[in-house]
């Protein structure tokens, strides 16, 4: 539809959904049978008392209607408010009435002699048909209830005891017209056949009438023209030129042409319940192809999700196979092209990692196989892995490893299990409190061995993400000289005395300098490190930080301040 001409309503309310929606949006978007569609659906409205869809600034019903615009042979939709309506801010008027419009034209057409000619010869042929009686002309049909509720068919005619008004359409008829007859004889149990004397396929050149009927009449039009005339004449009874959609999928889209065939009565389709006839039950058929190509959609949809799934799952497997990084492919590396959930879902249904495979990869840990594989699943954030069984000889990870390897067998394996989303359970942390508890006196080798592993344990078992690990164990020094701090032992292998983990701190890692110097005073440790300055290296060492890091600041304060939560008071900061 075009958008040359001026809306006279430029926005409409639906009164049933309270939705706004502006009149060159919905004229611009809609195709053209849902625009007919919804064109019979207001006139239906307004003729039953049901109104939806009204001027939002009056709140008045309107009505979409259509007019040619100069140099186009299309007619173009608009909104228009109903004649006689009460004033409105936008409302336009015209000279004529609505009412007499549809009068001058309508009574206009009756009485032409086409029309007349055309009635009679439909009647004529009706009256030869022995399947056919009581065919009468312009004959008043009453509401015997209701005396003043009426119409008068062109052509009224029984055929097998069903009860067919004819009613011929020459040029053009308002919709309101035929709404109001298509609600005046279903509500009597009267099937309307409309016919046209001819019927262009060309879409614009088709009469608004006649979208208006085939639209809501399963795309069905029914002629009767000059070779229908000469047809019925050599049959002895009507025969109508019936044209109708055909519909088909073409590619991944619906597609139709118009066809006709030469029906007589018996041929057509009534439906009693809505008093519709047809002859090719379109609709239906359109339908059909709509469900069909929703399914053929649905299975493409189906095998690129498949196809998907099954190149994730190889690319697993290959990377468990040679331990190695597949040939890397630009547009599925390496797993990043998993979306939905849906496909989350299923790849991990098929793997099995958090389920029915997860002793597989606590074996390879403890085989020390497939490192580079276990370091790949433990960066793939869409693949679940479910260790929360583990056990190592009826003993859970930590438990069993603890004594049985050495401190560097020790890391390497239990990182493996966290990298991979072990949980630590209660045998754990009792274990752990247990492990601290023995060897505290951190004098032997065995015992500071022990709280070696302890402290290891510590870190990994406050972070719950891979990332957060990764990092803690890069600065895994800093980490373990405040830990060092906080329980007054030295954690540091090869330090013998807590002014070595100190001065290793503020030589190494001055950018921890603020939080380090924090943690000494906290901790009780800054006093005595003045006391034991008999050069002044530890105090120029101080003044150094605090020259250098005037906005204290320093890296990874979210992981610090998760492992050592007291150092992150606001107060304790602003005192110190």
């Amino acid at each position: 539809m075009t958008d040359s001409i001026k809306l006279t309503i430029d926005t409409i309310l639906n009164l049933k959904s309270g939705r706004v929606i502006e009149s060159k949006n919905l004229l611009a978007d809609s195709d053209e049978e849902k625009l007919f569609v919804l064109r019979t659906k207001i006139e239906t409205g307004i003729q039953t008392g049901s109104l939806e869809y009204v001027c939002i600034y009056c709140k008045q019903p309107v009505k979409l209607i259509g007019r040619r615009l100069l140099g186009h042979r299309a007619k173009t939709l608009y909104f228009s408010h109903l004649y006689n309506s009460d004033d409105c801010i936008i409302k336009t008027t015209s000279r004529l009435t609505t009412e007499q419009i549809r009068c001058i034209k309508y009574n206009g057409e009756k009485e032409s002699k086409l029309h007349e000619n055309l009635k009679l010869k439909i009647a004529h042929f009706l009256m030869q048909d022995s399947s056919v009686d009581n065919v009468v002309i312009e004959k008043i049909y009453k509401d015997k209830r209701i005396s003043d509720q009426w119409k008068k068919p062109d052509v009224m005619a029984r055929f097998e005891h069903k009860t067919i008004a004819f009613e011929l359409q020459l040029s053009t008829t308002f919709l309101s017209v035929i709404v109001s007859r298509s609600i005046f004889y279903q509500a009597h149990g009267v099937f309307l056949i409309w016919i046209f004397p001819h019927f262009s396929l060309n879409s614009d050149i088709q009469k608004f009438t006649q979208k208006d009927v085939y639209y809501n009449n399963s795309f069905n039009v029914y002629v009767f023209d000059h070779d229908c005339e000469s047809r019925s004449e050599t049959k002895g009874k009507l025969i109508l030129k019936c044209f109708y959609k055909e519909f088909s999928i073409i590619g991944e889209e619906i597609k139709s042409d118009w066809l006709f065939d030469y029906i007589s009565l018996d041929k057509l389709t009534f439906v009693k319940i809505s008093s519709k006839v047809f002859y090719k039950n379109a609709d239906e058929q359109k339908k059909g192809l709509k469900k069909e190509l929703e399914r053929r959609k649905q299975n493409i949809i189906e095998k690129r999700f498949e196809d998907r799934i099954e190149k994730a799952v190889n690319y697993i497997r290959m990377y468990y196979r040679y331990d190695t990084d597949p040939i890397p492919d630009p547009e599925f590396m390496p797993l990043n092209f998993l979306k939905t959930e849906r496909e989350i879902e299923e790849l991990n249904k098929r793997i099995s990692f958090d389920k029915n495979n997860a002793h597989m990869l606590e074996k390879l840990i403890l085989n020390g196989q497939k490192n580079r594989f276990l370091r790949f699943l433990s960066k793939q954030d869409i693949i679940r892995i479910d260790l929360s069984n583990s056990l190592v000889d009826g003993k859970t990870p930590i438990s069993r490893l603890l004594y049985k390897e050495d401190i560097h067998g020790f890391r390497y394996i239990i990182s493996q299990f966290f990298e991979l989303g072990y949980t630590v359970r209660k045998a754990d942390e009792e274990t752990i409190q247990y492990l601290y508890d023995k060897n505290y006196a951190n004098v032997t080798e065995n015992e500071k061995d022990a709280i070696n592993k302890w402290a290891y344990l510590y870190i990994l078992c406050k972070l719950k993400t891979n990332r957060n690990m990764e990092i803690a164990l890069g600065i895994e020094s800093v980490l373990n000289a405040i830990l060092s701090l906080k329980h007054n032992m030295i954690i540091h292998s090869g330090y013998e005395n807590m002014r070595s983990v100190v001065m290793l701190v503020l030589d190494k890692y001055k950018e921890y300098g603020t939080i380090f110097l924090r943690a000494l005073k906290y901790f009780g440790e800054y006093d005595r490190q003045l006391l034991l300055d008999k050069n002044g290296k530890f105090k120029k060492k101080i003044e150094a930080i605090d020259q250098m890091q005037e906005n204290n600041s320093f890296p990874n304060q979210a992981i610090i301040f998760k492992l050592f939560p007291e150092l992150d008071d606001q107060q304790l900061r602003d005192f110190i």
